[in-house]
């Protein structure tokens, strides 16, 4: 299936035809998964909702769930599974094969899906890229198979954190708003996919330091990619907004008998007010008149 993005849409016709109403099963006819490892497999099938999904000679440890057509659970032992998969709508059905390989080699067909590089280059940012899976769902592209959005050169900032990780670059700010942008988007075609999963990810991000959990009174938890360099926040207490602040503060000291008993080992500071954005909001609302002199 041919899909064009942005302005070409509008300009280049689409001569691939429609795919039929009637179910119809499309993606990789096996799928690589090591011994232990968590499985996920998505039954990627065109056709009119509600559709409901199945699979015979699953073996023992995975579970399809019949509403979305994800495969989910683990295999210990190494071998291969001859599966069967099924999609019914109210228009008819359809069957297709899959062959679980459980060993060492997964990826055993190319992996299908979206690239940034050819569009975006190095301009690449989060704002570009939740358009772009958008439009890859909009288009119904997820149905035909394809499972990935990948973010290519240009993300990245500084190399920091015990393991060198990259760190994102002020084009990608809100690691935790990309992640729930990019759940929202999901969980409209697979109900199933858990937020918890999400933010585990995040936290165990955190825990090996390649990013900080911070909670600096807005009422939720966020998750800082700046772990390189000490550094402060600022806050708006309007719109709740994060910055980070870097600036040296070399007097950010607890005197001499005031630390309890503890041994502080960092400090941050945490600055409060309007954000540019919310100060224009601001300066731009209009001025209320005296009620005595709009009466006259």
């Amino acid at each position: 299936m041919l899909a064009l993005f942005g302005s070409a849409a509008a300009q280049a016709p689409i001569p691939t035809p429609s795919a039929p109403d009637a179910p119809r099963i499309n993606g990789p006819r096996v799928f690589g998964v090591r011994p232990g490892a968590p499985f996920l497999f998505s039954v990627a099938a065109t056709g009119e909702r509600p559709m409901r999904f199945a699979a015979s000679g699953l073996p023992a440890g995975l579970a399809i769930d019949p509403s979305t057509g994800r495969i989910t659970g683990s295999l210990d032992s190494p071998g291969e599974h001859a599966v069967v998969l099924r999609a019914e709508n109210a228009l008819g059905s359809a069957e297709g094969p899959l062959r679980i390989v459980v060993g060492r080699s997964i990826s055993l067909t190319p992996p299908l899906g979206w690239n940034s590089w050819n569009c975006w280059g190095t301009d690449v940012s989060q704002d570009r890229i939740l358009r772009s899976a958008r439009a890859l769902v909009a288009a119904g592209l997820d149905r035909h198979g394809w499972t990935y959005i990948n973010i290519d050169d240009g993300w990245q900032g500084r190399r920091s954190g015990p393991l060198g990780a990259l760190q994102p670059n002020s084009k990608f700010p809100e690691m935790r708003a990309l992640a729930e942008a990019v759940h929202a988007l999901v969980s409209a075609e697979m109900e199933t996919v858990s937020l918890k999963t999400v933010y585990q990810t995040l936290h165990d991000l955190a825990e090996l330091g390649e990013i900080a959990a911070l909670d600096v009174g807005t009422g939720m938890t966020r998750f800082d990619p700046n772990v390189d360099h000490a550094h402060h926040h600022l806050v708006c207490r309007k719109c709740g907004s994060v910055r980070d602040l870097v600036a040296p503060f070399p007097e950010l000291q607890i005197p001499k008998g005031a630390d309890l008993g503890f041994e502080v080992g960092s400090a941050e500071i945490v600055f409060r007010g309007l954000c540019p954005d919310c100060r224009a909001t601001r300066q731009r609302r209009p001025t209320r008149r005296p009620a005595a002199a709009a009466n006259r």
